[in-house]
């Protein structure tokens, strides 16, 4: 059995573009930056991010450069030739869920509504039973 899943959270690094396929799909294609280890031994990987359909139209609508992101999907690998004939190979995340962790125009819009903040029941002598 073969398993390709993939978990990954990243900012982008630039604005979402969108474009319909034939069948009149949405499709909102972005590249995230995630960003490991910390000071000296820092690596960032850079990751092309392909959304379909609704979550395509909420990318577009909500997501910017440098919003914060959590996706989970699948790895795919496309291999091309350059116009020099050289062969490359392109890693792309198909999402099936985004999650908006940190977004400046969701944040800012009136659709927005804030978790109410966590408070702790005042505490009590006696047991309720």
């Amino acid at each position: 059995m073969q398993f390709n899943n993939l978990t990954i959270s990243g900012n982008l690094v630039g604005s979402p573009e969108t474009d319909v396929t034939k069948n009149g799909t949405k499709v909102a294609e972005f590249r995230i930056a995630n960003n490991l280890g910390s000071a000296d031994r820092k690596h960032t990987n850079f990751l092309d991010v392909t959304v379909y359909g609704k979550g395509a139209d909420n990318c577009e609508k909500y997501l910017v450069k440098g919003d914060s992101v959590l996706i989970t999907g699948t790895l795919r690998i496309d291999e091309y030739k350059t116009r020099d004939g050289e062969p490359r190979k392109a890693v792309i995340v198909e999402c099936n869920n985004v999650q908006f962790v940190k977004c400046k125009a969701w944040a800012e819009s009136e659709e927005y509504v804030a978790a109410p903040k966590k408070t702790r029941a005042p505490e009590t002598q006696e047991t309720p039973f």
